[in-house]
């Protein structure tokens, strides 16, 4: 339901009355976020807290007015809810709702209101609506005051609430007029150029004046100072009075009630949100100059709130960056975390890109939208992989295909999984299908493309036979049959037990094998057998010698004897 909402503040020595239409209450009902019953208090107690911080701000501002032995502050005394919706206030003559408001009658009514009223003692009132201001009907403004009537019955202002923040400048501006501050340039030499919170109208912010939008210039203290001396001449200086309730630090931070995006909401419509690729190198301006999407596709600065994430544990004040505890653990490259909108060019937004479309971060535009999702991982080496796998097939892919050097960049994430075997010339595995079906003796014609599986079957204790037989052929049966080629290459395996005896056959002609050890190492004495064959053979020579008469017959028993030795000779010499 409508309400109004009448807010009690005390200024340093001052105190006024802040409060807000019916229409303002009920825009601030609308926006709630909770559905249940509660949702009357909670709207109550978000407008409570919205004003305090902005009465914070304005006292912060107020307070580098420059005069003689004293500052002026804001202090939040109270908060007032008029909930008649009937107030003469905001109807006009014929009871229905005022289309705007025009400020010579709306502030005679509003002095006549608050004497009615049971409030807080006050110096001030100052109404917020969301309805146009009129001055005399026809100039349109953000807000109106008398000028220097402060401590009167005149002692009103109305503001134009557009919840963009700037609201508290002209508030504080509005507030300034009715202490006696004049518009910079009007009667004193102040340069409205110099944008200082007296400056009559927006103008071009410069690098030298941009921080002046947040402070009060010479001529206005100047100008305030006069208007108190002026009260105290008359005796009617109702700042001096000590306020009743001490100014406290609000629970939260503008910045921190509504995030940047929202903040860009409030003035652009609920499709707004920032413009981070304005920040794309640094987020160094943002507390100047706040850019939100538009509804034309543009780009547009509004000045952000204060307390609203600039870096790690620092937060916007005054314009100004600045480090405070209190402020937020954010990353310094992305303050103000994922766009909550879809991102343009993409219909994703930053949780889907997260999920699985990771590789969208490659996008320049996904990338600064999606700060916080798409985070820059080092580059490792040759390969530089920011945002994981380039493409969403990569995940279906083979290992092999990595030693492309194409799908290497394009896969950066997949192929640094794959490719981790150690082994040299085969970091990413076997270089196609079908590989774990192959044999041993495929590898030997193979092994370069079936590198790691034949990298598993690989007996590196035989190198020259290191994936066994040559041949599916060959028989153990046969070894002694085959040629030394056909023993040693094409049945390496088979016929490794010959190879054990033939390479010991020359220690086996010198000095014959012992018995014993031929048992113990279970060998096939064969060598031994044609040595002790000579030996016999050599004794029934030498015995069939001593014992024959005749010369021919020990030379003919010689001959027959070197015969059957040279042919041991070379059986034993032959290849096995």
């Amino acid at each position: 339901m409508p309400f109004l909402t009448a807010t009690t503040l005390q200024c340093g020595l001052q105190s006024f009355l802040c409060c807000t239409s019916s229409s303002e209450g009920t825009r601030w009902f609308n926006k709630g976020r909770t559905k249940n019953g509660n949702r009357k208090q909670e709207t109550i107690t978000e407008m409570q807290e919205f004003y305090a911080a902005m009465v914070d701000r304005m006292d912060t501002r107020m307070r580098t007015l420059t005069l003689p032995n004293r500052k002026l502050g804001v202090t939040l005394a109270g908060f007032y809810i008029d909930e008649d919706p009937k107030s003469r206030l905001w109807l006009d003559k014929d009871g229905r709702q005022k289309p705007e408001i025009k400020t010579d009658q709306f502030l005679k009514a509003l002095t006549h209101w608050s004497k009615r009223r049971n409030l807080p003692e006050h110096d001030h009132a100052m109404f917020f609506t969301i309805l146009e201001v009129f001055e005399n009907g026809q100039k349109k403004l953000r807000g109106y005051s008398p000028q220097s009537k402060i401590c009167s019955n005149e002692s009103v202002s109305i503001i134009q609430e557009r919840l963009d923040f700037s609201t508290i400048t002209v508030a504080t501006h509005v507030l300034a007029h009715s202490l006696g501050a004049r518009h910079d340039g009007d009667s004193n030499p102040c340069r409205p150029e110099d944008h200082y919170i007296m400056s009559p109208k927006s103008v071009t912010l410069t690098e030298g004046s941009i921080l002046n939008m947040w402070n009060f210039s010479s001529c206005s203290s100047n100008s305030v100072g006069q208007n108190l001396k002026r009260l105290n001449e008359e005796n009617s200086n109702c700042l001096k009075n000590t306020p009743s309730v001490r100014r406290s630090k609000p629970h939260r931070q503008l910045g921190q009630m509504f995030d940047a995006d929202v903040q860009c909401q409030h003035i652009f419509g609920e499709t707004s949100y920032v413009c981070r690729s304005k920040y794309w190198s640094s987020y160094r301006g943002l507390c100047t100059g706040l850019w939100c999407s538009t509804n034309s596709g543009h780009c547009q600065k509004i000045i952000p709130a204060d307390g609203t994430s600039c870096g790690r544990q620092k937060w916007c004040m005054n314009g100004k960056c600045v480090t405070d505890r209190e402020a937020p653990e954010v990353a310094d490259e992305c303050p103000l975390r994922d766009q909550k909108n879809r991102i343009s060019g993409t219909n994703l937004t930053c949780e889907q890109v997260s999920k699985s479309h990771q590789w969208e971060c490659y996008q320049t535009s996904v990338a600064q939208a999606c700060c916080y999702t798409c985070p820059m991982k080092p580059c490792d080496g040759n390969t530089c992989c920011k945002f994981d796998d380039r493409h969403s097939q990569c995940r279906n892919f083979s290992s092999y295909a990595c030693y492309t050097p194409d799908i290497t960049k394009l896969c950066c994430e997949t192929c640094k999984r794959h490719c981790k075997t150690n082994i040299p010339g085969c970091a990413c595995g076997d270089r196609r299908d079908g590989c774990s079906n192959i044999t041993r003796l495929d590898c030997y014609t193979q092994h370069k493309e079936c590198c790691y599986t034949c990298s598993k079957l690989r007996d590196t204790t035989h190198p020259d036979c290191e994936f066994g037989d040559r041949s599916d052929q060959c028989l153990a049966s046969n070894c002694i049959y085959y040629d030394t080629y056909r023993q040693s290459r094409v049945c390496c395996q088979t016929c490794r037990h010959l190879h054990t005896l033939v390479a010991t056959t020359t220690e086996v002609a010198n000095s014959p094998p012992s018995p014993v050890d031929s048992a113990a190492t279970g060998t096939v004495p064969l060598a031994s057998l044609y040595w002790l064959t000579a030996q016999l053979m050599l004794t029934a020579i030498t015995t069939s010698t001593t014992t024959t008469t005749t010369t021919a017959s020990t030379t003919s028993m010689m001959t027959m004897m070197m015969m059957m030795m040279t042919a041991l000779t070379i059986t034993m010499s032959r290849p096995l």
